[in-house]
């Protein structure tokens, strides 16, 4: 029997969804699968798997830094096969190349990519009045991940390698942007840059349950204080109900970004938006 490890990284639900999709692909072929959201627990030894599933939302054009952390973790994998799956609200850019460059060199090699929209609950842009990609995953995404599924149990015993999906080229903007925002600069000047109003904070503690990599913690006085173990999803300033939380995105240095990257996905037909207001730490429709 085949035995695949699929670890992936779902804050909101919506990578969660995909990942049980392909399970569920997998498992109809006789594969056994071990699903492990890294929010929530850390990753089993690789020893006594066939095969590896990666699954990532798209954070400022590339899998998010503990996704990365985690591939980085890893063995050597002598000669395993994995595949990928990408979720994004706007565009996935080289998110499937950027974790083919981290296992190649472990010698693990691709035997399938899925990839779909994904609700983009990013502050920034819900801060802009936007929500993209509004109930995606939808149906019929998630049955093609289940197709998928079982398309990689195909290519994995017919030993049939696939090329990482480049189809989505950075433009020079968001190299820079990602540039701006890369792993260094989150954890050593974003992550202390977060700052919390103490005249409006209630110190309810929401945006420490939200974190995802357990980063906030109390402070003497019952305020929340941030380590260096930030991802910058900024679900803390997103859920915060007194909207008290300043967080980088509120930066100047953000704006031509952010600007270029909402008038780029409006103009775009293939991608959905609704407008929305957000308030007190509640995304409501309009």
């Amino acid at each position: 029997m085949t035995k695949c490890l699929m670890f992936y990284f779902s804050k909101g639900g919506t990578t969660e969804k995909v990942a049980k999709s392909i399970a569920d692909g997998l498992t109809s072929t006789g594969c056994k699968v071990d699903l492990y959201n890294i929010r929530d627990s850390e990753l089993p030894a690789i020893k006594g798997y066939d095969l590896i599933g990666v699954g990532s939302p798209v954070y400022y054009s590339r899998p998010t830094f503990n996704i990365l952390d985690s591939l980085k973790s890893l063995p050597d994998l002598d000669g395993m096969a994995y595949f990928t799956f990408i979720l994004y609200g706007t565009y996935r850019f080289d998110a499937d190349v950027i974790i083919n460059k981290i296992l190649s060199p472990k010698n693990a090699y691709q035997i399938g990519c899925y990839h779909c929209y994904g609700e983009d609950y990013f502050l920034g842009y819900l801060k802009g009045g936007f929500l993209f990609s509004p109930n995606h995953p939808t149906a019929k995404e998630l049955e093609k991940a289940e197709v998928f599924g079982r398309e990689v149990i195909k290519n994995f015993k017919d030993n049939l390698p696939v090329k990482p999906d480049d189809k989505q080229k950075l433009k020079f903007i968001n190299r820079i942007q990602r540039f701006s925002v890369n792993q260094w600069l989150s954890k050593n000047i974003f992550s202390k840059s977060l700052k919390v109003n103490r005249n409006k904070c209630n110190s309810c503690g929401i945006c420490m349950e939200e974190c995802p990599t357990k980063n906030i913690s109390m402070d003497k006085d019952e305020y929340p204080a941030w380590g260096s173990n930030c991802i910058l999803c900024l679900y803390c300033g997103l859920k915060c109900p007194e909207e008290a939380i300043t967080t980088p995105i509120d930066w100047k240095l953000f704006k031509p970004f952010l600007n270029y990257n909402v008038h780029k996905a409006l103009r775009d037909p293939e991608i959905d938006n609704v407008p929305i207001k957000l308030n007190k730490g509640q995304v409501e429709r309009i």
